[in-house]
């Protein structure tokens, strides 16, 4: 699958660059347990990661305990999310070629700002990204599958969106938000979302790594 030469690249957080999926499943589970709730399905929970993390505790919390939920997470965050955290295979060596080419380079994220703040400290994202140029969950009042978080973040590059940025991200929300914000796309596989919900988002290029990713661009 052959890519174009973009001229920027975007990039969802968790499961795309960073591998926090059962650092942050852990947290859900015991957070919703601590305010009276259950995660009951976890291949749902899973599916609604991109979303903000109050659209994603909502589902398995009893009404009106989302303040506590919010206040508890981030009480666990540390435990849970922070010591079982690592880069994705191929995250390093395609963020290296996009620095050496000195291209404009964001993340759009449905952590908040504390969360995107341990996971770049945890995994060493600092040097490859301005924190200015990450767009967080409670960095502007719009969530995936909303355009406006991509959309925001090329604004804080200094781009116009267009065929010539590409955001990539593991789940159907980062899909549809690039595709309404009018870049590209690529779906990473093996993410958040089920491949079926992925494909359906119509990604405008699919593979199965950022390994894939990485040898594509680099040949």
């Amino acid at each position: 699958m052959s890519l174009p030469p973009f001229h920027a690249w975007l990039f969802d957080l968790d499961g795309t660059l960073v591998d926090s999926m059962k650092g942050v499943v852990d947290c859900m589970k015991v957070t919703a347990k601590e305010v009276g709730g259950e995660v009951t399905n976890e291949t749902e929970l899973r599916a609604s990661f991109g979303r903000g993390l109050m659209n994603t505790l909502v589902p398995w919390i009893p009404e009106g305990k989302l303040d506590e939920a919010l206040e508890r997470y981030e009480e666990n965050f540390p435990k849970y999310v922070k010591t079982q955290i690592s880069l994705v295979s191929g995250a390093k060596e395609l963020l290296d070629w996009v620095k050496a080419r000195e291209l404009p380079i964001g993340v759009v994220t449905g952590n908040k700002i504390y969360e995107a703040q341990g996971l770049f400290d945890a995994t060493g994202l600092h040097e490859y990204f301005n924190f200015d140029h990450v767009v967080c969950a409670d960095s502007i009042p719009f969530q995936k599958p909303s355009p406006e978080p991509v959309l925001e973040c090329c604004r804080r590059l200094g781009v116009e969106p267009s065929d010539q940025v590409v955001f990539v991200g593991d789940s159907e929300h980062d899909i549809r938000a690039g595709k309404l914000a009018g870049v590209r796309t690529i779906a990473v596989l093996g993410g958040s979302s089920p491949k079926e919900r992925l494909l359906a988002a119509e990604p405008d290029f699919v593979f199965e790594s950022l390994e894939e990713v990485f040898r594509q661009i680099s040949c």
